[in-house]
């Protein structure tokens, strides 16, 4: 790195921290020529001098077009590594706001880089990287309970396909399901989904909203079933986890609250179902 930007990196990293008021950075004496490359043992010795608590060690390192920033923070007293971060820089104005975010999080232990699915910088603003796509046809199965009394068999089973489109904050699915027992239910719906990390392992919410109808089975008379049905419009909440998400193969677990807002012989057919869907990317 060109000495003025190794210095003027390293006064703007200290900045984002001071201005964080968590910690208070000390920079080593600059030459005239460029800033002294300190081995680990001589910033230990350092910052016992100076009555440091921690001392924080930086690398740039370059793989083709892209910069691998990784900076460490460590116990000074027995020089021990508290917390580590690796960040991947794509054009030099991406530096500036991997600083941002490495100050804003320093020393903290839940802002690790395992599994992060936000591998540049330069592409906050572009689709999801991915090991293959960010679209998916998946294949669900799945079964729940319908709040029901005057049923014999409530708990119904049944398959779904899904279409998904991963936008890294956010997915949407299509999803079209039927359910089979005493009270059968049909419906396609649009649903949103918010992961709670960037992880590729990674809880998430999920609300929709979808058209379909339910069929519910009366009882006997004069030895005939009879059934009544009705349909109108579904409202769904829920969560579950996502594995593998940054895959061409990944497969979701959920479970969702549902309601239609309709009636029924006379009362909502409310109820809940549990999934797991198989997602394959296009």
């Amino acid at each position: 790195m060109h000495p003025d930007y190794q210095y003027s990196t390293s006064k703007l990293f200290k900045t984002y921290v001071d201005s964080h008021n968590k910690f208070l950075v000390i920079l080593p004496p600059k030459t005239d020529t460029i800033y002294l490359s300190e081995s680990f043992d001589l910033a230990q010795k350092n910052a016992t001098e100076l009555n440091c608590q921690y001392f924080v060690l930086g690398e740039f390192n370059r793989m083709g077009e892209v910069v691998i920033i990784t900076i460490s923070l460590y116990n000074t007293l027995d020089g021990k590594k508290v917390w580590t971060n690796l960040s991947k820089a794509l054009t030099p104005d991406d530096i500036d706001p991997i600083l941002e975010k490495l100050s804003a999080s320093l020393g903290d232990p839940k802002s690790g880089t395992e599994g992060d699915i936000y591998n540049v910088t330069a592409y906050d603003s572009k689709e999801l990287n991915k090991i293959g796509a960010n679209k998916y046809l998946g294949l669900t199965i799945g079964g729940g309970y319908s709040f029901v009394s005057d049923i014999d068999k409530n708990f119904p089973a049944g398959i779904g396909i899904t279409g998904s489109y991963d936008m890294r904050d956010l997915i949407f699915n299509m999803k079209a399901e039927m359910y089979f027992s005493d009270i059968k239910i049909y419906y396609i719906n649009i649903e949103a989904m918010r992961p709670l990390s960037s992880a590729k392992n990674a809880a998430f919410i999920s609300g929709a909203m979808g058209f379909g109808g339910v069929n519910k089975v009366i009882e006997p008379t004069n030895y005939f079933n009879s059934s009544v049905s009705e349909g109108g419009l579904f409202l769904f909440a829920g969560g579950g986890y996502l594995m593998n998400r940054n895959s061409n193969v990944s497969l979701k677990f959920a479970g969702n609250f549902y309601t239609p807002v309709f009636k029924v012989d006379g009362t909502i057919p409310m109820g809940v179902l549990f999934t797991t869907t198989l997602l394959f990317g296009r």
